[in-house]
């Protein structure tokens, strides 16, 4: 069995709403590492991925609507880091085979793209934020600007 993802402090952004975002990315990561291996239930591994995957995106719109309401300078590199990532799953997800080769694809993307992102390139929003004033904002799902849904590349989780 894989090692759980463990959240540590260094990971905050000092952002409560966004710090709680990613810290749920870890919650959903590691209820897919829990599920029995091998797993009888094909079904429950597909849902579990499914769940990391849909909210992934999520996270990311609702991340870029908070630097477009900031107008935050770094918005278009920030979002092209979030398509990429978007795009390095989506290509994993194609070339699993079984519910067994996942797990690899999961720990990589988590390691070596989603902890990335957070330390490096959101760590920089976070302290623009800070020097903002903007410790926290209003989440809505119905507010989120039509232009960042428009270019946000979907998930092929069909595939899951």
């Amino acid at each position: 069995m894989s090692l759980a993802f463990i959240w540590q402090d260094d990971y905050c952004i000092d952002n409560g709403i966004i710090d709680q975002e990613h810290l749920r990315l870890f919650k959903l990561a590691n209820a897919v590492l829990a599920i029995e291996r091998p797993s009888k239930n094909v079904l429950n591994v597909k849902k579990a991925l499914r769940r990391f995957f849909e909210y992934t995106r999520y996270h990311f719109l609702d991340e870029e609507k908070c630097m477009l309401r900031i107008g935050y300078s770094q918005f278009e590199a920030h979002a092209i880091a979030h398509r990429q990532i978007i795009a390095i799953m989506n290509d994993m997800v194609r070339r699993c085979g079984n519910t067994e080769d996942y797990i690899p694809v999961l720990e990589h993307i988590m390691h070596d793209w989603i902890i990335r992102h957070i330390t490096e390139i959101d760590k920089e929003l976070g302290k623009y934020l800070h020097v903002r004033k903007e410790s926290e904002y209003t989440v809505s799902k119905q507010n989120i600007l039509q232009e960042v849904i428009e270019n946000m590349p979907s998930l092929d989780i069909g595939l899951l």
